[in-house]
């Protein structure tokens, strides 16, 4: 199955964190309780081939059952990364058989912080 596409907007100098629910092609929650949240990868680049910029942390919200996992940036995560910056991300998902599947792409959207520390 194709990765589902999905814009993101992050506040610079701003913790990020949104939660993400795990579907089947029918649209029936997935249980995630027998696998680890280092199953999940998402990086944000510049582009396909360039230098890492970050990476997601991504953790379970409950105890997989849900299907929910947490993906989220620091506030020194997102300072990190300039305004007015064209970034692209993907989220990968390694399942407990091995199968390795891309769950989510799109384009980040930096909002350049106003207040300073």
């Amino acid at each position: 199955m194709a990765a589902a596409e999905h814009n993101i907007i992050i506040e610079q100098g701003a913790d990020y964190i949104r939660t993400l629910t795990i579907r089947d092609g029918g649209g029936v929650i997935v249980d995630l309780s027998t696998g680890l949240a280092s199953d999940f990868k998402g990086d944000i680049r510049r582009a396909h081939s360039g230098p890492l910029a970050t990476s997601f942390t991504m953790t379970f919200v409950t105890d997989g059952t849900d299907g929910s996992i947490l993906i989220s940036l620091t506030d020194d995560q997102t300072n990190a990364l300039e305004y007015d910056t064209k970034y692209i991300y993907d989220i990968f998902w390694v399942k407990p058989e091995g199968i390795v599947e891309r769950l989510l792409e799109g384009e980040v959207s930096v909002v350049e912080r106003i207040t300073r520390f």
